[in-house]
This record gives C-alpha cells, structure tokens and sequence, in this order.
C-alpha cells in the first residue's frame, strides 16, 4: 500500500490542477501551498524536512554499519578494537555522502524522484524478499541457493529494463522474483544442506498471534490487491 499512498497526492494534485504542472516533483508542494492555512503549511513544511532528515540519517547509519561490521570487522580487521570500529564507521558515513552527492543529479533524468525511486529499489527489493521467504520457508536451502539468488536478482532486472523498458517496472519486479526463486529451488534440489536449519526460539515469549493483526494483516492484503485490481 505504501506505493499508493505516495502516489495518492499526485492523484489530487492532477484532479486539481491538470497539465498546469509542468514538473510531477511540484505537486506535492503546491498541495501544500494551495490547501493548508498559514499556520499548518509551515508545520507541515518543518514535519516534512524532519522526516526527509530522519530518513538520510537512517539510511547512513544503516550503510555504515553494514559496512563497519559485516564487511570490515568480519573479513578486513577481525582484530580491531572498538575505537578502531567507530571512526572507519565515521569515515565510511562521510563516502557514503559523497558518493550520494554524486549521484544526486541522475534522478533529473526521469520524469520524476518516484519513477527513479522504485527503478533503484527493484535492483534491490526483489533479491532480499526471495532469499528472506525462501531461507523461511525451505530449511535445506544451501548458502549457494542464497548468495546467487542475491547476485542473479540486480542482473535480472537490470536485462528487463534494457531489453524490455516499455514494461512496467512492476512487471519487471515480479518476473525478477519468480527467476530469483526458480534459481534457489534448482539449487536446493541440486546441492540440499545435509541438516535443516533449526530456529531456535526463546521460549518464555507469548508467541500466540493476535486476532486483531491478523485481521489487520487480511485487510491490508485485501486492499493492497483491490488496489492493484482498480488501477492495473
């Protein structure tokens, strides 16, 4: 649902003001501008840049640390001290940066930061959901299954917006994850784990789910696939 949701003020936005935008990044601004009062307008311009702060701060923490500690301090320096650890992770923020400035100007070649949003995201999202459920759900995938499904999800996607750009990119994102599964499956059937892999759980925890979340998770579910069904 979060694609609609992002989408839903350009809906308004167009329903509003037509062709009159010349730029698709405009409409969101000009909601606010045209439909806010004074008071909230400026409230919600401080809410947004808070957000828009929160979220580079998030995603540069969450670079370096992977970067840090699963790269690092687990094959470069196994042996480095926690002071060490801190400032390559300063260092590892600061290029993070610089590369982001420096791939800053590429979304002004799409016809908007959405469109260049979900490209960047289907190099990404497809691999990581496929291995996750799939590590879930078959305890004898091998490490093989999980490490090409990884690698085979970015080349995949990437050969559909080449050879097939006039395809929807959820399209693209679909067939990306059904070539991700199929590759693991082969592998699982080819090179099995000898022991299945056993979760160990905490025992002491209420596990038993909650009515309430399930009937929220069915209607999230159910309004995620009407929406698809509405807008195809």
């Amino acid at each position: 649902m979060i694609p609609f949701i992002i989408v839903f003020p350009g809906i308004i936005a167009f329903q509003l003001y037509g062709s009159s935008i010349s730029d698709g990044d405009q409409a969101y601004p000009m909601l606010i501008r045209d439909l806010l009062p004074a008071g909230l307008r400026g409230l919600f311009f401080a809410a947004l840049f808070g957000a828009v702060m929160s979220s580079l701060d998030s995603m540069l923490n969450s670079a370096s640390t992977l970067f840090t500690m699963d790269i690092y301090k687990r094959h470069l320096r196994p042996d480095a001290d926690a002071h060490r650890v801190v400032r390559i992770g300063r260092m590892a923020t600061a290029v993070f940066v610089v590369i982001g400035c420096i791939l800053a100007p590429f979304p002004a070649q799409f016809e908007g930061v959405y469109e260049y949003m979900q490209l960047v995201w289907g190099f990404i999202s497809p691999a990581i959901t496929a291995v996750f459920i799939f590590g879930l759900l078959i305890p004898r995938a091998p490490l093989s299954a999980a490490v090409s499904g990884l690698l085979s999800g970015p080349v995949t996607y990437g050969l559909l917006n080449w050879q097939l750009p006039q395809v929807a990119f959820l399209n693209h994102m679909a067939f990306t994850f059904l070539v991700i599964v199929a590759v693991m499956t082969g592998l699982t059937v080819l090179q099995p784990r000898t022991e299945p892999v056993v979760y160990n759980t905490v025992s002491d925890i209420d596990l038993t789910p909650s009515r309430g979340a399930r009937i929220g998770g069915v209607f999230v579910a159910l309004t995620t696939v009407a929406l698809y069904v509405v807008f195809w």
